[in-house]
């Protein structure tokens, strides 16, 4: 196996070189092992299938030494939603954030929740932890940092010029102090890149990093792939069509949603 590129601020408990014949399959949502063989038959690939119950173990395993120190915990919505729910019982300060993409690919818009904001603001935290189910070109959890670092040096003030009120912001870019680290199921490891997309971080943790053996491997979710969103329409269609030599019918299954499990 290719070993992957050296940054010592990734910790990882296992690194995967994927053939360049294969995709990647998160079960996120414990699927029947017939279910999985009859998705893997209408494929024109091979398939890798990872549990996120195993997943999610590994995951913690490496980032149980940094939820001692009781940061704010911040997970992307969508993707990220069965690590959150395992975490919010057992992290004091942990939020779920909107992220919604105009298109695939694009810089996601985020929306913080206010408990959240109001943390940030008022130096509820002097870390801040952001995990996601996988990063790849590293824009979502950019774009959460750069959120966090704003409202954490940020003021709230309240203006009375006379008998008017007004309510306002003021940016007080004093030299930023919230240490932010991420973690993720997969990290994709950016051929010649050095992970450079992820410098602003102080720690990165991942339970699997990936490369693949020309060219990136395809990685998706099955809660995305059978979802009833618009975004996961577009996702299925997209991916039946370039994977399978039966798409419609791929489709169909999928389409099923939860109701596959059964």
């Amino acid at each position: 196996m290719e070993k992957l590129q050296k940054n010592e601020n990734i910790i990882s408990n296992e690194c995967l070189t994927v053939p360049d014949d294969t995709n990647l399959i998160i079960d996120d949502l414990g699927i029947s092992t017939y279910v999985l063989e009859k998705i893997e038959s209408l494929s024109n690939r091979n398939l890798i299938f990872f549990n996120f119950n195993e997943l999610n173990q590994k995951l913690l395993n490496l980032i149980s030494v940094k939820l001692v120190e009781n940061p704010l915990v911040v997970c992307p919505n969508f993707g990220s939603l069965p690590i959150y729910n395992q975490l919010k019982n057992s992290v004091s300060k942990c939020y779920s954030v909107n992220t919604e993409r105009d298109r695939p690919n694009s810089i996601p818009n985020v929306n913080f929740p206010k408990n959240l904001i109001n943390i940030l603001k008022n130096n509820g935290a002097k870390s801040e932890f952001i995990v996601d189910d996988v990063i790849v070109t590293g824009s979502t959890v950019n774009k959460i940092a750069e959120m966090s670092e704003f409202y954490f040096n940020s003021k709230q003030i309240t203006i009375q010029p006379d008998s008017d009120i007004r309510f306002g912001w003021t940016s007080s870019y004093y030299p930023n102090n919230l240490k932010i680290s991420i973690a993720s199921w997969f990290l994709y490891d950016r051929k010649n890149k050095n992970q450079d997309n992820l410098n602003r971080f102080d720690k990165i943790f991942t339970a699997i990093r990936y490369k693949g053996g020309s060219g990136q491997p395809p990685i998706n979710s099955l809660s995305t792939l059978t979802g009833s969103s618009d975004k996961s329409e577009v996702i299925r269609n997209i991916y039946a069509n370039k994977f399978s030599d039966k798409p419609d019918e791929l489709i169909d299954l999928l389409k099923g949603g939860v109701r596959i499990c059964k």
